[in-house]
């Protein structure tokens, strides 16, 4: 953690390799996922509030929606979290597979956007917060590269293989202001 005038507050020790995914912000706590299947939420000094495993592989960032749900797409699954650590639900009829996991996105209606599917298959799911269960499933014929992105209109942004493609929906994200506070997916807990 460093302060605003660029101090380092504290360091601590990953419990796993950190490869593909950002710390999320929840008020004055701290969530990391690890590779191999662990996430660890920290408080402002740097002590250990509570950790869990899954058996996985690489992890995204985690996204936390406005009751301090925690979310994050993992090698073969999608999993959910409450603020105390509580398992939510495990997606894995999803076929999440592949090496490329990308952060889920939030939407307004209580849904996340997630690529799913094998990596080369090019599957975008929209998949229900409370449960885990999928609401739809979209495949575009070719590999899609990053999270998606949900503009305030509901527009969906992906990038398949190098083109930008915008699908027009009217559902918003789940908090307006993401661009400029949390990269357009989640990662500041959003204020209801």
């Amino acid at each position: 953690r460093i302060s605003s005038g660029g101090i380092v507050l504290w360091t601590v020790p990953s419990a796993g390799e950190v490869d593909w995914s950002s710390p999320a912000i929840d008020g004055d706590r701290s969530v990391l996922a690890h590779d191999g299947g662990h996430v660890t939420v920290y408080d402002t000094t740097g002590t250990v509030v509570w950790e869990r495993d899954w058996v996985s592989g690489r992890t995204s960032s985690p996204v936390i929606d406005g009751d301090g749900n925690i979310y994050i797409h993992s090698t073969g699954t999608l999993i959910s979290y409450d603020s105390n650590g509580a398992l939510r639900w495990a997606a894995d009829s999803l076929a999440i597979q592949g090496l490329r996991v990308y952060t889920p996105t939030l939407r307004a209606d209580g849904s996340l956007l997630v690529n799913c599917g094998p990596s080369s298959a090019g599957d975008l799911c929209a998949v229900n917060m409370s449960d885990g269960s999928l609401v739809g499933r979209s495949n575009f014929g070719a590999r899609l590269r990053g999270s998606p992105a949900v503009a305030p209109d509901g527009t969906i942004y992906v990038t398949i293989n190098d083109d930008l493609l915008a699908l027009l929906d009217s559902i918003p994200p789940l908090t307006a202001g993401w661009p400029t506070e949390g990269g357009g997916m989640g990662r500041l807990r959003s204020q209801k």
